[in-house]
């Protein structure tokens, strides 16, 4: 299992009726469609992640579980890093 599916299995498992923690796993590089390789969140959504609803935030948590998936990684070099 890959270090962000176990991280998200794990949040996904949290009380839905406090803020879920940050799906970062420390691998902050983007991809060429700005999508962090290591927490599969866009550019947005880090950007903006302590400042959503916690609904937004678990909405998001579900809609990265669905993106892990559904889609394979990327064999393509990163466009660049970012810190998240």
């Amino acid at each position: 299992m890959s270090r962000s599916k176990f991280r998200l299995d794990a949040i996904a498992r949290g009380n839905r009726e406090l803020y879920p923690a940050s799906p970062c796993v420390s691998i902050c590089t983007l991809d060429e469609a700005e999508t962090c390789l290591g927490c599969g969140r866009t550019l947005e959504e880090i950007s903006h992640w302590s400042t959503y609803s916690k609904e937004k935030q678990w909405q998001i948590i579900d809609d990265l579980r669905r993106r892990e998936a559904g889609t394979s990684v990327n064999s393509g070099s990163p466009a660049r890093a970012e810190p998240c």
